[in-house]
């Protein structure tokens, strides 16, 4: 059977004419060509599209690291900076009794009476936690001043959150101080 079509083909061929054999070469050809690019050079082309893209991609995580070591000393420097402020993580209640020991050291160092100092909560969440503290003070109006700067430039993020100044007594150069003080713990 397979010899029968190749002697028909022979047969046509050899009695078509000049323009029907260079019809027949120009189809031939169009269908090799259509072959080769489907099963040949499309599956290549594919693949160098797919490299370059991952060369690419190489190539930006590449700057990318590049750009994160050029920065390595700057991060290093920062987190030297920031470790100071960072401490082992103790429990609220030991965090309440060491914000009131330290806030009575600074009381101490600015020449402060602490009348009563009380833990007033804490608000915990995923970034900060918060931990606060009432306080009510008497003294000169430059030692309370003073208090309050020891507080604010604390290693232990310390913070004025509000407070209220009036005189002790009437004609008296002494202040009464109330105020809330909130320590942050980045954990």
């Amino acid at each position: 059977m397979k010899l029968g079509m190749i002697e028909k083909a022979v047969g046509f061929y050899t009695r078509a004419s000049k323009r029907e054999k260079t019809i027949l070469f120009a189809a031939m050809a169009a269908v090799a060509f259509w072959i080769s690019d489907q099963y040949v050079m499309g599956p290549i082309l594919k693949s160098f599209k797919g490299m370059d893209q991952e060369v690419k991609d190489l190539k930006v995580s590449i700057r990318r690291s590049v750009h994160l070591l050029s920065q390595k000393e700057k991060m290093m420097k920062e987190i030297e900076q920031i470790s100071e402020f960072s401490h082992p993580s103790r429990s609220p209640e030991e965090e309440t009794l060491a914000l009131l020991k330290h806030i009575e050291e600074l009381a101490n160092k600015a020449s402060v009476n602490l009348l009563y100092v009380k833990p007033a909560g804490s608000n915990p969440s995923e970034t900060v936690q918060k931990y606060y503290m009432t306080l009510e003070s008497e003294g000169q109006m430059q030692r309370l001043v003073q208090f309050f700067y020891e507080i604010e430039s604390s290693k232990l993020l310390l913070r004025v959150e509000k407070y209220t100044l009036q005189p002790a007594e009437t004609g008296s150069t002494v202040i009464k101080c109330s105020a809330t003080i909130s320590k942050a713990i980045i954990p």
